[in-house]
């Protein structure tokens, strides 16, 4: 429903000339190689990239491995199920607000702000035992989810090259799509290797879920790096 307007109303560039399959294919390799290239000259943008890939693999995590954790803590699916709905109502007002924030402290301390967040949330998390706690983790996650994302693409935004914003951008979405997936297997690793030790697997599931907080550590020390204003 929502691409309607894009069809209807907005004109496509005409293509000059048309590409076999084989052609197209070795233009997008080219072009890929490219903006790696052009990647790696700007020190600034392959720093930040690295800290994204870093906290927003926690932030992924966090948000896909949440219905586990609640699930192996022992709450009913119905409980799991209004927390989801929870998540996507908060998010979408808190988002606002976390912006005019930013306006206020700047992208990069929103930035930093959203990963304090997430750092709240996983404590938070792992210590959960009432479904009122479940409730409280669940709204924070909505408060910072949207934001942190916002954040980063408008931190981005303005890192990358103005010449070069749709192959930048390309490489950037393509990049997030490899989150959550350090996330869960460091979360997947400790849970089982803290279970050997514990044999209780509601305390070794709480254990895993804290391991997420070295994401955020690494993703804030890489992030520190980033000089947005010396680029």
């Amino acid at each position: 429903m929502f691409s309607i307007p894009i069809v209807l109303f907005v004109n496509e560039p005409a293509s000059h000339g048309k590409k076999s399959l084989t052609t197209a294919i070795k233009d997008g390799c080219h072009q890929f190689v490219s903006t790696i290239q052009n990647i790696k000259k700007s020190k600034v943008v392959a720093t930040f990239l690295l800290a994204y890939w870093l906290y927003i693999d926690g932030v992924d995590t966090v948000v896909r491995m949440a219905v586990n954790l609640g699930e192996k803590l022992g709450f009913e699916a119905e409980v799991m199920m209004v927390a989801l709905v929870a998540v996507q109502f908060v998010a979408f007002f808190a988002t606002l607000l976390y912006v005019k924030i930013s306006d206020r402290i700047g992208l990069k301390n929103g930035i930093y702000l959203g990963m304090l967040g997430y750092v709240f949330i996983i404590i938070i998390g792992s210590t959960i035992t009432e479904v009122w706690q479940l409730y409280l983790g669940v709204i924070l996650i909505g408060c910072f989810q949207g934001g942190i994302q916002t954040l980063s693409r408008s931190l981005y935004a303005r890192i990358i090259p103005k010449n070069k914003t749709a192959e930048f951008f390309g490489f950037f979405n393509m990049w997030g799509k490899f989150a959550a997936i350090v996330g869960p297997v460091l979360m997947a690793g400790v849970t089982t290797l803290a279970f050997g030790y514990t044999d209780d697997h509601k305390l070794s599931a709480r254990i895993g879920f804290l391991s997420l907080l070295i994401l955020f550590a690494l993703g804030a020390y890489v992030f520190s790096k980033v000089d947005v204003e010396g680029r």
